[in-house]
């Protein structure tokens, strides 16, 4: 399929809301120029490139940020984004144990599984992510976009909605 640098399709989600899974699906259906990005206002590819400046190492979503900021002014249409929203409870329990806060070694000395799952417990509500997606939605992708995902037309029955900006269908 045609694949138009000038018909932008951001997939632009915080982490752990099973984004890359729209993404590839996506890859093999669109005529779109895909993007998969987590963060894309200037400030934090500025901060994303400086820790991989450290590491060496350039994530596929910050090579593809930095690619749309480099591209978006060269066309003139609007922008297509899909946004996935997740309970933040789930999202957050999923970020603490894909992260790896806790390990098997963790829980090894343990006797039982009530003293197992207290530590986890008081683990996971020492964890420092918990207000990481209230950031996100203020900070980035409403910064961005101009949209208050909090005010917008999402379907508690159908479980979506669509918003349309001068620039942009989210």
């Amino acid at each position: 399929m045609e694949n138009s640098i000038c018909k932008p399709l951001l997939i632009y989600t915080v982490g752990k809301v099973s984004s890359a899974s729209i993404y590839y699906a996506c890859q093999q259906e669109t005529s779109y120029h895909l993007y998969h990005v987590h963060y894309i206002t200037p400030e934090k590819i500025k901060a994303q490139s400086a820790v991989a400046d450290v590491t060496g190492v350039i994530s596929a979503d910050l090579a593809d940020a930095i690619d749309f900021a480099n591209r978006r002014f060269e066309c003139n249409g609007p922008i297509k984004i899909i946004n996935l929203v997740r309970d933040p409870i789930a999202r957050t329990l999923s970020l603490f144990f894909a992260n790896g806060q806790i390990s098997n070694d963790d829980l090894a000395h343990f006797s039982d599984n009530s003293e197992k799952w207290e530590h986890i417990i008081n683990v996971f509500l020492n964890y420092d992510r918990h207000t990481e997606l209230e950031y996100w939605i203020r900070h980035e992708f409403e910064k961005f976009t101009g949209i208050d995902l909090y005010k917008s037309n999402y379907s508690a029955k159908y479980g979506w909605g669509r918003h349309t900006t001068k620039n942009s269908t989210f």
